[in-house]
């Protein structure tokens, strides 16, 4: 099967996973653990679902990082010039992860907006593409930089939860 079509269903299933999470199971799980969530306005409940929709990439992706760097053959083996399957779909799965965000951003601008967040969006958006489509095993530059070492460096385009907050706290 073609390498582009199976980051593309990625990228859709990862999209469509973090919607639901943020409309449905995070509500559910949240009213289940504290029966004060009910209790929360609007626009704290949609704070908090992107953040628990935040949180279960941040796993995803540490997990697929972790294994990949220790038990991921193909990317231990020759990081400088193999192009390994598993970090494309870490990719992808950050990819669609991203454009969810970036879609309810627009739903949601007033509680979870601001020119920041969608310039940091737009930024990610372009590195992971850039990443899946465009990039080879090594950068046109010559630097040789692996696409798993690029994958880590594009998380600089989301920054954690505590910079979030100190947005909110300033804001």
């Amino acid at each position: 099967m073609d390498t582009i079509a199976i980051n593309l269903g990625t990228v859709f299933v990862s999209f469509v996973i973090y919607q639901l999470i943020f409309h449905f199971v995070s509500s559910w799980f949240s009213a289940k653990v504290s029966p004060r969530f009910k209790d929360l306005s609007l626009e704290k409940k949609i704070k908090w679902n992107s953040r628990v929709g935040s949180t279960c990439q941040a796993l995803v992706a540490g997990v697929f990082s972790l294994y990949i760097l220790l038990f991921h053959e193909a990317a231990t083996a020759d990081p400088l010039w193999d192009d390994p399957w598993l970090v494309n779909v870490n990719i992808a799965i950050d990819l669609g992860y991203v454009i969810s965000g970036f879609l309810l951003l627009f739903f949601y601008w007033r509680a979870i907006g601001g020119i920041e967040v969608l310039i940091r969006r737009c930024t990610a958006i372009y590195i992971y593409i850039y990443l899946l489509v465009l990039a080879g095993p090594v950068t046109q530059c010559g630097w040789g930089e692996s696409k798993q070492h690029r994958r880590h460096t594009s998380q600089l385009a989301e920054p954690p939860q505590p910079a979030r907050k100190l947005r909110e706290e300033r804001g």
